[in-house]
């Protein structure tokens, strides 16, 4: 869920979507009261989440 909560929160740049915001994730965290302790496992599993968004992403702008 924490996922789809950022689903407004990508980062872009000249070349395009660049990334999530994670300022803003953080936020999320804050928001969804997820405790402290258990941020860093959160985080990383926006990342794999995100990276695998960006292929998807990639893939589709370049006709892949």
């Amino acid at each position: 869920m924490l996922f789809i909560d950022c689903e407004t929160q990508w980062r872009i740049g000249m070349g395009g979507i660049i990334g999530l915001d994670y300022t803003a994730v953080k936020t999320l965290l804050e928001i969804r009261q997820i405790p402290p302790d258990q941020w860093a496992e959160f985080l990383e599993n926006i990342q794999i989440m995100e990276a695998a968004a960006l292929n998807v992403i990639w893939e589709r702008n370049n006709g892949k």
